[in-house]
């Protein structure tokens, strides 16, 4: 694999519509890859400063016309500075909007002009609520933006722009597609990035065929950011990543078979019975791990879980055979605490998921973060997740799973998707506010029987931590 390596000039170019995301991707690209940025905004927003210095005299309007000349000019400037930075042996991100297919030629006649390779990081915002946010947020703090949507023949306008002239088809660009209301893992979309300016063909591919296909069928790993040349190995190997820790993922074994007589549950360190009518119970679907929990132990579900509480440790266990000297660096030891003192369950089969959910403890050194599928917010260093790549806060999971609203009469049920006709927007009977209908929700089944609709946040009314 490294005779096919690519170690010439590379132009990284973003694309996509506005408050999508792009220039933070750009940003943490750029960081993790130590490739220079260069911003068109940065451009546009100095020349509007001169435009207007030099007429203070005169009233100047922002016209349409105006407008596409900044940008035009802009691009000029842009494509200037990459190519001294080129030429310095830098590679490049050009955080611009590709909204133009002429922008797009510029660039590919850049990159053939230097003999460069041109990748271009396409971004798409699937969660039309998160993208929605994001255009409110930048309106609240900026005071205007070009073009605010706000129904969705709007956004969905907006995304059409943007796809009303297609790259597919020009020969010599490596495309990545990123979902930009998605919450990556670190280094996640940069190592992507690193393998398609790495590889000697031009290749299409979207982050989900990266997770699912090239990630885990190449092996050559010089795609891996930190393997760049001239640094230091001890660096690297004081790296910590999350995938190097075993996580449990349990299965449960409800057949009354168990293989060894002497299995002892890790919880209560009592053993598991091994007689035909001995209950269910979970065990490690680890082909090395040995560990088998009673299911009481695992779900804990004599146990009340307060809403939104704030937990801690009361006590401390090691695990076996552990290797760090500091408790709070190992994932096993604070799998082993959180078990053995019954702060929270180690198991959830919760009715808004398909698969068993599993608690994921992870050291703060380890920066482990994820996007809470149930509230939608970020998460950090303990979740309940599965091996599908779901991920909910601990609160989320635990949250009672019918509720009394006193805005509503009748019992609510907490579930993942209620069953309403697609409408424009969504709201909160509770509070009535907007709501994501992408996130758990509880709802009314009494009413929905007779046509009607009641349904309220995760969180309605309830103050978060």
């Amino acid at each position: 694999m490294d005779k096919e390596r690519f170690s010439g000039s590379v132009i990284v170019a973003m694309k996509g519509p506005p408050c999508c995301g792009k220039s933070y991707i750009a940003q943490q690209i750029a960081k993790d890859l130590k490739y220079r940025i260069i911003e068109q905004d940065d451009c546009i927003e100095e020349l509007q400063s001169a435009v207007k210095n030099s007429s203070s005299t005169t009233t100047t309007t922002t016209t349409t016309k105006n407008l596409e000349y900044l940008h035009a000019l802009s691009l000029d400037i842009v494509l200037q500075i990459a190519l001294k930075q080129l030429q310095l042996g830098h590679r490049v991100i050009i955080d611009t909007s590709l909204h133009l297919q002429s922008y797009l030629e510029r660039l590919l006649q850049l990159s053939i002009s230097i003999a460069a390779r041109l990748v271009i990081v396409e971004c798409i915002p699937q969660d039309r609520y998160v993208w929605q946010q994001r255009h409110q947020d930048r309106y609240q703090k900026e005071g205007s933006v070009w073009y605010r949507p706000t129904t969705q023949e709007d956004f969905s306008m907006v995304k059409t722009s943007y796809k009303e002239w297609s790259d597919d088809d020009i020969p010599g660009i490596s495309k990545l597609v990123v979902d930009a209301t998605h919450l990556y893992k670190d280094l996640e979309i940069a190592m992507a990035v690193k393998y398609l300016a790495s590889i000697q063909a031009s290749q299409r591919m979207s982050m989900h065929q990266w997770d699912n296909d090239i990630w885990l069928n190449d092996k050559s790993g010089f795609w891996k950011v930190g393997n760049r040349e001239g640094e230091d190995a001890e660096e690297e190997e004081d790296e910590k990543d999350d995938e190097d820790f075993h996580h449990h993922h349990f299965v449960l074994v409800n057949d009354g078979s168990i293989d060894d007589d002497e299995i002892t549950c890790r919880g209560c360190s009592e053993p598991i019975s091994s007689s035909n009518s001995s209950p269910p119970y979970y065990k490690c679907s680890g082909s090395e791990c040995s560990l088998s929990l009673h299911q009481a132990c695992a779900e804990l579900l004599n146990k009340e879980f307060p809403i939104l509480q704030i937990y801690s440790f009361p006590e401390k266990y090691r695990c076996n055979n552990c290797e760090y000297k500091d408790y709070d660096e190992c994932p096993g030891c604070l799998f082993e605490t959180n078990l053995r003192c019954k702060i929270l369950p180690s198991v959830i089969n919760h009715n808004c998921h398909q698969h068993l959910l599993c608690i994921k403890t992870c050291p703060i050194s380890i920066a482990y973060e994820y996007k809470c599928k149930a509230c939608g917010d970020l998460g950090k260093h303990v979740s309940y997740h599965c091996e599908c790549g779901f991920a909910i806060h601990p609160n989320c999971a635990l949250m009672p799973r019918t509720i009394k609203h006193k805005s509503h009469r009748h019992t609510l049920v907490l579930t993942s998707s209620p069953k309403f006709a697609e409408l424009e927007e969504y709201f909160c009977n509770g509070c009535e506010e907007e709501r994501n209908p992408n996130h758990w929700v509880y709802k009314c089944e009494k009413c929905e029987k007779y046509g009607r609709e009641f349904v309220c946040h995760l969180y309605c009314k309830i103050s978060r931590p």
